[in-house]
């Protein structure tokens, strides 16, 4: 992972490091359970996998969307999605993955949706 003061190579090497600053402080909110999503296509970000195990490290679970069983997410993951997009002169469409992503956070928004039940006081004040 990057430290404050260190550089990756990469196409704007000042914007890749404070991303990956970020990236950590939000690591520091995960606790054991926590599950994390973490997408990776051939031929798989270092950084990705950095911050996987950086999760796995403390304590969350890997829900992997990538394209192989053989990615290195699938071998961290406890439970792997596949997706496979077309891809022309190496651009990758990423449609499938995109529907694959939504459907995940729309069933999850309506299991969370259906756990929730609002208290009278707050129906009351909604209507007045």
């Amino acid at each position: 992972m990057v430290g404050r003061g260190q550089k990756r190579q990469g196409l704007d090497g000042g914007v890749q490091v404070r991303v990956l600053l970020q990236q950590q402080g939000e690591l520091r909110a995960l606790a054991p359970g926590d599950v994390m999503l973490a997408v990776s296509f051939e031929p798989y970000a270092a950084e990705t996998l950095e911050l996987v195990d950086a999760a796995l490290a403390r304590g969350a679970r890997l829900l992997a969307l990538t394209d192989s069983q053989l990615s290195p997410l699938a071998a961290r993951a406890t439970v792997t999605l596949l997706a496979q997009d077309g891809a022309i002169f190496g651009f990758r469409s990423l449609t499938g993955t995109m529907c694959l992503a939504q459907s995940l956070f729309l069933g999850l928004a309506a299991r969370m949706e259906l756990a929730y039940e609002p208290s009278p006081a707050a129906g009351i004040r909604a209507l007045s």
